[in-house]
């Protein structure tokens, strides 16, 4: 993980599809690069996002920080501690509440469903949070609120260089209304469906290596790089964007000879 102090961050979307400008809207990217990443997530919208934040950060003097920013305090499992489950259960409730109030007053929930900040070449487990956030929200106003789920990948070429680039890839929204009957006939059912659906959509935007993998590819990538075909991107897309692509390029050749 790169401090903030010591990274200049240069945010560029690799498609171009933008975070909605108005309704309410969760935010689900994966967490490469811990506190890092709320900052590169809000360079692609500006609207304020309200980050949910393991309880833990909210002392001070962060806490005065993540106040001010609107971020919300969430209480894992792994972080209970000796607070015990009903504190964190009673905790977590409130952190539902203010969730929903975010969703209801039509702003943006930022949410990272992988639970943790992590350094490995792919997705870890996606939790059930951000489906069961937005299903939540919208059954208590009978599916009207209009809430969308966003999958959003972040890729940082060189997160330990100073002035690393950082790529914001925005998925395809995930509308919560269409969830309706399947919510109604088993909420359980569909909240395990809409997190398996965001964890596909997730991966779709984002190399998936394993340790080795990733090590094959960035030799791959240093060795053949003049051979590759040209990777497709936007117009005026930045190097990082195009890298990307290349890096997604190599990882599905690798994936096919497996």
């Amino acid at each position: 993980m790169v401090p903030p102090s010591s990274l200049t961050i240069r945010a560029t979307t690799a498609k171009p599809r933008p975070v909605p400008a108005s309704g309410p809207v969760v935010v689900a990217p994966n967490h490469p690069n811990s506190l890092v990443d709320p900052l590169v997530v809000g360079l692609a919208t500006p609207r304020r996002i309200h980050f949910v934040a393991k309880h833990t950060l909210f002392r001070f003097p962060l806490k005065l920080l993540l106040d001010w920013a609107g971020m919300i305090p969430v209480r894992r499992r792994q972080d209970a501690g000796t607070d015990g489950e009903a504190n964190r259960q009673a905790g977590n409730l409130q952190t539902f509440e203010a969730a929903f109030a975010v969703l209801e007053q039509g702003g943006i929930l930022g949410i990272f469903p992988e639970g943790i900040t992590h350094d490995a070449p792919r997705l870890a487990t996606i939790k059930t949070g951000p489906a069961r956030i937005a299903l939540g929200a919208e059954e208590r106003h009978g599916f009207t609120l209009g809430v969308i789920l966003l999958p959003v990948g972040l890729y940082f070429p060189r997160k330990a260089s100073f002035r690393s680039d950082a790529v914001v890839v925005v998925g395809e929204p995930i509308r919560m209304a269409e969830w309706k009957e399947r919510h109604r006939a088993d909420p359980r059912q569909a909240v395990q469906a809409l997190t398996e659906l965001l964890e596909t959509r997730l991966k779709s935007l984002l190399p998936q290596l394993s340790d080795e993998d990733q090590l094959l590819a960035q030799s791959v990538l240093e060795i053949y790089a003049d051979r590759l075909p040209p990777p497709v991107g936007p117009a005026g897309a930045s190097g990082a964007a195009l890298e990307l692509e290349h890096v997604k390029q190599v990882a599905a050749a690798i994936q096919r000879v497996r």
